[in-house]
């Protein structure tokens, strides 16, 4: 038995109209990564110059604390909705905490930055360039087709790690 000619040509146009949603997804989120960015460098200058400066004093400690962040927030988040008290409290935790990884996106981003200009000697360069840079070379790196994801992922738990030991401080 045959498949139909039909049906194979269903599913390519059906590979190719995912593939296509795939880099205008791509493209989405890295435009949508700078927006929010320039937002966040505009209103929170100060906060996110802390978590950069937090991330190059002790990185590792950061990788660890992002990594337990990461790890133990959903389960938390869960057995707060098993209560009838802790529903509403999960339920604002739970965008505070979303937010909070795109946030470390975007401080690795900077961090990422500052570190290729200060290798590259260059001096004088505008927090917007930084931020734009910064989410350039992490949007590439996440085209590398087997560790991009993971690289991402543990450049998000960095960043939510730096964001952490700011506030801590």
């Amino acid at each position: 038995v045959t498949e139909p000619e039909e049906w194979k040509q269903n599913r390519t146009v059906d590979e190719q109209n995912r593939r296509n949603f795939g880099y205008i997804w791509r493209a989405w989120s890295y435009v949508g990564m700078l927006l929010v960015g320039g937002i966040m460098l505009w209103l929170l200058k100060k906060p996110l110059n802390n978590a950069v400066d937090a991330l190059h004093n002790s990185s590792l400690s950061a990788l660890g604390f992002g990594l337990l962040i990461a790890i133990l927030t959903p389960p938390a988040l869960l057995l707060l909705m098993l209560t009838v008290i802790g529903i509403p409290l999960a339920m604002v935790a739970l965008p505070l905490y979303l937010i909070m990884l795109y946030m470390g996106k975007i401080v690795i981003s900077l961090a990422l930055a500052r570190t290729l200009f200060s290798a590259a000697s260059f001096t004088k360069v505008t927090p917007l360039f930084e931020l734009f840079v910064g989410i350039t070379v992490l949007h590439l790196i996440k085209l590398v087709p087997m560790g991009g994801y993971l690289i991402s992922m543990v450049a998000t738990w960095i960043g939510v790690g730096a964001i952490y030991l700011s506030l801590k401080k």
